[in-house]
């Protein structure tokens, strides 16, 4: 193969690569042997930034899998209350307790507010939902009972310093009364 050749085949695979990263387009087939590229329209990104929402109730497989049991949870008493998801970031919960309604707006690229999606939830939902969105939840006016969420992560940041805080203070304490 000569140099003028594999330059030409480079440089068709750079825009290749480039139009799938950022037109939605994807290379479906690359024979450089033959010096055939097909690139062709994605259909599942039909929007850059595109919001997708997922309600789901996993088996007890799937949420082993997943770990779900293991997740810190946070504890809603308040009737109502909302949480907002930033573009590009996803928000995870899994509800372990309380029943309600849960009212999710979208936000399309060009900022446009969708249809409200609304869903009851209840013990045993995973809900997923790639920003930009608001999430508003409201629990079940019989309802007595405290919701309990389970997340992926620990988002209650200052909850856990306070608490690191207090340790070590007890710790201190602790140290400064043995040496007494």
């Amino acid at each position: 193969m000569n140099k003028q050749r594999f330059a030409s085949i480079i440089y068709y695979v750079v825009i290749a690569t480039l139009l799938s990263k950022t037109s939605g387009f994807t290379v479906t087939h690359s024979r450089l042997n033959s010096f055939i590229i097909m690139i062709e329209p994605s259909s599942s990104k039909t929007q850059i930034n595109a919001v997708s929402t997922s309600l789901t109730v996993p088996s007890q497989e799937e949420s082993v899998k997943l770990g779900i049991r293991e997740w810190p949870q946070q504890t809603k008493s308040q009737q109502s209350w909302d949480e907002n998801v930033k573009e590009n970031d996803t928000l995870t919960r899994y509800i372990l307790q309380g029943e309600g309604d849960l009212t999710i707006i979208t936000t399309s690229a060009n900022k446009e507010v969708e249809k409200p999606e609304k869903s009851k939830f209840k013990p045993g939902l995973l809900i997923e939902v790639n920003g930009p969105a608001t999430l508003q939840w409201v629990k079940a006016m019989r309802s007595d009972e405290d919701v309990i969420i389970l997340t992926p992560r620990y988002e209650q940041g200052g909850l856990l310093i306070g608490f690191l805080f207090g340790s070590i203070i007890l710790c201190g304490a602790l140290i400064a009364g043995v040496g007494s």
